[in-house]
């Protein structure tokens, strides 16, 4: 009895905490619904990137832009390169720049571009992607090439459609999708796929060559991995291209 006498009010309690504790969301829920309040927060997101993206081209004239033997790691997260410009939001890289937008490097200064696992990150049917690439092709120098290391969508459905449950167990998929939910392996297509709204566009060789010849590169071709500059972590699901200026 002393056990349910004990329970009830702490019980009660903690519906009253709760409750006043759901208040600011009701209210704002009552004033802004799902849409409105996902606008905002993406407008702020915006907004803060536009913010760091200024403020460090001011760095870039400082310190880069009259080199031209340049290297550029973009979107490198905290995997800096030696010898490399790395460039992220990441406070860890040494420049922080919204990497959608034109790079601020002169013409024909750059050896080579590193990307990985970027360009599924960047919206295609707004053009993004491809005036993205066209940038890239702008401040390479002839003769000199990118890599491209992302996401290989026909490796990613070919393993599904074979069943090959070990190509996918690398990744927890109970970590990425509601708990009250069994995965199945279409789970590990949807996670690779969109990455939870990540992901912009998938991509596989035919389609990255043709997009990139289109840009005006030339000698596209399918790349291996490389020890020491790509991440083992990414090897099983991805594809290397590299492509010439």
């Amino acid at each position: 009895m002393k056990m349910l006498e004990f329970k009830k009010p702490v019980f009660i309690t903690m519906s009253i905490l709760h409750y006043i504790g759901e208040v600011p969301r009701i209210l704002i829920n009552r004033i802004f619904d799902v849409k409105k309040l996902s606008l905002i927060r993406m407008l702020i997101f915006e907004f803060k990137i536009d913010f760091i993206d200024l403020y460090n081209r001011f760095k870039v004239k400082t310190k880069w832009l009259e080199k031209d033997s340049l290297k550029l790691n973009l979107c490198c997260g905290t995997l800096t390169k030696k010898g490399f410009i790395n460039i992220d939001l990441n406070p860890k890289a040494d420049i922080r720049l919204d990497l959608r937008k034109p790079l601020p490097f002169k013409n024909n200064t750059v050896l080579y571009i590193y990307s990985e696992h970027l360009f599924e990150h960047i919206e295609y049917l707004n053009l993004t992607a491809f005036y993205v690439l066209k940038d890239w092709l702008r401040v390479l120098k002839r003769g000199y090439k990118i890599k491209i290391v992302m996401p290989d969508s026909q490796k990613l459905f070919t393993n599904y459609v074979d069943r090959n449950y070990e190509y996918f167990n690398v990744i927890n998929i109970k970590e990425k999708i509601p708990k009250k939910i069994e995965p199945t392996l279409i789970d590990h297509v949807n996670y690779g796929v969109y990455q939870r709204g990540e992901h912009k566009y998938c991509y596989d060789f035919e389609k990255m060559k043709l997009f990139l010849e289109t840009v005006g590169f030339k000698n596209v071709q399918i790349g291996e991995f490389q020890e020491g500059e790509d991440s083992p972590a990414r090897k099983r699901f991805s594809m290397y291209i590299i492509a010439y200026k």
